[in-house]
């Protein structure tokens, strides 16, 4: 795996960092490695990380510092800690919380929250359990210190109790309540604070023995853990809804599940505004053609929701192998009303075609800055894609979602342009083969029609210099750009209409 610290725009193998896109790959002591969730704390930012350690056959779970300029202060691993929730860290007063799966149990006592300074040191650990085998679903700090968590408690092949602890700093629990009977698998996604000293709840699972799916509902408590209400969306996808909630300022929530299986594209998140009393304000579902999967939705402190995930369509890609070709990292903003204010697809440019990114948590900066963590998925020389060689990908995003310095840089490349700041939407959008190519590379319509509009394509090399430039008439399908006398190497093409729209793709020259 590649080392601490790459700049990804323009960085190979053969170079060393250079300047660019504020994109990282963080490499840590094992293998398969992926950063789930990111706080921030006085000034600096914590990122709870998971890997599978060479000694060890569990997934170690780590924690990153990095300082308010984001880079990295400490990395630390703990071994024998099975992570097993979405929503896993916390801080609190002078330290960090994070929640697992002790493995193995101590004294049947499966849940266990470790307790780090700032340092990273480790300062207590607990352990919380029933005679069941029990799960950790996540966790949140607590109004007034200590911290929440919920766990699963196990009870017969896919039936389980969902409980809620509020332990003292510490460790000592205050008490606990139970969320009825669930059947099929259970899952809560995420668990966050709400402004007015509640918790809001993204989970999924059935209230009756005989339901055929998940369904996906919002779950909103008090302090006390007294349930406020509960808003229950219905789904008929394989996934289990996977779904994913955040408190808005007004006592509200928003929550996302998805579509049906069948009704293309294969899944697409929708997002459900409802307010303090459980009714739905708004409703919003992605329309682009894409495979979306959304792994976190957070607030804003505008009152914005910004959610986050993959894009399997990423405009990059175009592998061999169907299981991890387009891949993307996505990142979606609304308005408090619904509105899509944009959207970006950002990918991996050190191995063009032969990677990609996936998206899991995102914190705001004071400044309105982003700062995104997920996982970057290479490949071996040989070509063939593992899900073992994989590095934390750590992304700064400027508020309009550009990776910083911005989307009017040189090196637009690295961003899917779909709803850039002051454009609207094309109704096309375009994709290249083949991807790395010799002679020519051919543009053609994602939507496989004929152009309804003009448009124009720009082909510019590393150095920004345009060394290709036609105009594409309406009515055409399939373009051609001839590559014969260009040099081996990276480029990106432009396709655009003035004041309007503007997609870049990049692409490979690679002459045999």
């Amino acid at each position: 795996m590649m080392k601490l610290l790459f700049f990804l725009v323009i960085c190979f193998p053969s170079t060393g960092p250079c300047q660019g896109y504020f994109s990282r790959n963080i490499d840590l002591a094992g293998y398969a490695d992926a950063a789930w969730q990111i706080i921030d704390k006085d000034s600096s930012y914590y990122i709870v990380t998971t890997s599978y350690c060479d000694l060890s056959p569990y997934a170690c779970v780590g924690l990153i510092k990095l300082d308010a300029n984001l880079e990295v202060v400490w990395k630390r691993s703990y071994e024998e800690i099975s992570l097993g929730a979405y929503t896993c860290m916390a801080a609190q007063d002078s330290s960090i919380l994070f929640i697992g799966n002790s493995a193995p149990a101590v004294d049947t006592l499966e849940v266990t929250v470790v307790k780090t300074d700032l340092d990273g040191n480790v300062l207590a650990q607990w352990y919380y359990g029933t005679a069941n085998q029990d799960q950790a679903l996540g966790m949140a700090a607590a109004s007034g210190g200590g911290f929440v968590f919920i766990a699963r408690e196990v009870t017969g092949i896919n039936k389980g109790k969902l409980w809620l602890y509020r332990c003292a700093a510490d460790g000592g629990i205050l008490w606990r309540r139970r969320y009825g009977e669930q059947y099929r698998t259970m899952g809560v996604y995420s668990i966050t604070q709400a402004s007015d000293g509640g918790y809001v709840l993204g989970c999924s699972g059935c209230f009756e023995p005989d339901c055929h799916w998940r369904e996906g509902f919002v779950l909103k408590i008090d302090s006390l853990g007294n349930k406020l209400f509960k808003v229950v969306r219905d789904s008929s996808d394989g996934l289990g809804v996977n779904c994913y909630a955040t408190h808005t300022y007004d006592g509200g929530a928003v929550m996302s599940r998805y579509t049906d299986i069948d009704d293309p594209p294969f899944y697409r998140p929708i997002l459900y505004r409802v307010d303090s009393s459980g009714e739905e304000l708004w409703r919003y579902e992605t329309t682009s053609p894409e495979f979306h999967f959304m792994n976190s939705v957070k607030t804003a402190q505008n009152g914005d929701f910004i959610g986050v995930g993959f894009d399997e369509n990423h405009p990059f890609f175009d592998t061999i192998f169907e299981l991890s070709r387009n891949f993307g990292g996505w990142i979606l903003r609304l308005s408090p009303d619904g509105k899509k204010k944009w959207e970006r697809i950002i990918g991996d440019l050190r191995f063009p075609g032969d990677a990609f990114g996936e998206i899991f948590d995102v914190v705001e900066k004071e400044d309105g800055s982003l700062v995104a963590v997920g996982t970057i998925l290479d490949t071996f020389s040989s070509g063939i894609p593992t899900t073992y060689n994989r590095d934390v990908w750590l992304l700064h995003l400027d508020s309009n979602g550009c990776v910083i310095p911005g989307c009017d840089d040189l090196f637009q490349g690295v961003v899917s342009l779909k709803e850039l700041q002051g454009f609207s939407s094309s109704p096309v959008t375009f994709y290249v083969y083949p991807n790395p190519a010799s002679g020519r590379v051919y543009i053609v319509p994602s939507n496989s029609e004929p152009l309804k509009d003009d448009f124009l394509v720009t082909l510019t090399n590393l150095l920004g210099e345009v060394v290709y430039r036609d105009h594409i008439p309406k009515g055409t399908l399939t373009h051609h750009v001839p590559l014969y006398s260009l040099s081996d190497g990276l480029y990106f093409l432009a396709l655009s209409q003035p004041g309007s729209y503007r997609q870049t793709l990049c692409i490979v020259v690679h002459h045999d």
